[in-house]
């Protein structure tokens, strides 16, 4: 076994990707509308715009040059609606169909309870400033369009959140044992590794690997190796805490991520691992086995030395005859 640490990725979230090129866009597309109205002498109108226009600009540029796409996104619905208000109350209601994009946009960058809150909160201040500035039927045709667009917006984005957390989920655990895969593993231990550089605690690393797992394979078929696999990851889920990961590696090989967790800790939890899998992890007639390499994260030591450490004490218990918990040096 060799374990290799994560690659770097670049931001590559939908919203990262989107927003700067959204808030581009929205400079963009109110530009004309301040300079026509500079031509026309609305200096104070035309300003107003130009300051809307440079903070959907900054906006945009920070997102692409930090990749923090949550506050920039938020700030969307708190600049936009006070602006569409302003307009269509100095300017008039036809400045209110800003409100339809705007809408959209919030429940984009926000959760779609809050997104919902604000949007409809909008919608109120907004009716309230056309009041008495469209006649009846007209205002209660835009404002029930309006309402129209949180209304089946949320529906959507609900139903979108759900499904993408459960693509999420998904793409994140092993389909056999539940356990978390190797791209879940990867992003659990940059996470520690990024929280252990900012406080001082300790994490330790369990990597198990079963001993002679071909043996099931080849004596009793595919099928009795995979309920071997499953009634292995059973046991050891049993035995941990619910603040420490569990994924499979791949193959007949875990691993654990338990933070918080000295190595005198970790050692005494891989050999009861260790044990339980001895008394109770057999699939029919064969035994099973598993052999455990422990390393405790240093202070200053890097993801790849972590590693190369602990794949070294699961090869030196493998080399001393397997069944056994190894502590790396």
């Amino acid at each position: 076994m060799s374990l290799r640490a994560p690659s770097s990725t670049s931001h590559g979230t939908l919203e990262r990707q989107v927003l700067p090129v959204l808030f581009a866009l929205t400079g963009l597309l109110i530009l004309p509308f301040a300079a026509r109205r500079f031509m026309h002498g609305e200096v104070g109108v035309g300003a107003v715009d130009l300051l809307v226009i440079s903070m959907f600009l900054f906006l945009g540029w920070n997102t692409h040059r930090t990749g923090e796409y949550r506050r920039s996104g938020a700030a969307i619905p708190f600049l936009a609606f006070p602006w569409i208000l302003w307009l269509a109350w100095h300017q008039g209601p036809v400045f209110a169909y800003w409100a339809f994009p705007a809408m959209v946009a919030t429940f984009f960058v926000l959760a779609p309870l809050p997104a919902l809150a604000t949007t409809v909160g909008a919608w109120l201040a907004l009716g309230a400033t056309l009041w008495n500035a469209l006649p009846s039927i007209n205002l209660a045709i835009l404002m029930g369009t309006l309402l129209l667009v949180p209304g089946f917006t949320y529906v959507f984005a609900t139903r979108s959140r759900r499904f993408a957390e459960e693509l999420e989920h998904l793409s994140l655990t092993d389909s056999l044992t539940n356990a978390g895969n190797r791209r879940a593993l990867d992003a659990r231990l940059a996470q520690e590794l990024a929280l252990l550089a900012r406080a001082k605690r300790q994490i330790a690393l369990l990597v198990l690997d079963l001993d002679s797992f071909k043996k099931v394979n080849d004596s009793l078929g595919h099928a009795a190796g995979d309920q071997a696999l499953i009634k292995v990851s059973e046991l050891i889920r049993g035995q941990i805490r619910a603040c420490d990961g569990f994924y499979r590696f791949g193959g007949d090989e875990f691993v654990i991520v338990a933070p918080d967790t000295t190595c005198d800790g970790a050692m005494a939890l891989a050999e009861k691992l260790r044990s339980m899998v001895e008394t109770h992890g057999g699939i029919e007639a064969l035994p099973l086995t598993v052999t455990i390499g422990v390393a405790d994260v240093r202070a200053g030591e890097s993801l790849e030395d972590l590693l190369r450490r602990v794949d070294d004490a699961l090869f030196s218990g493998k080399r001393s005859g397997r069944n056994r918990v190894h502590v790396a040096d």
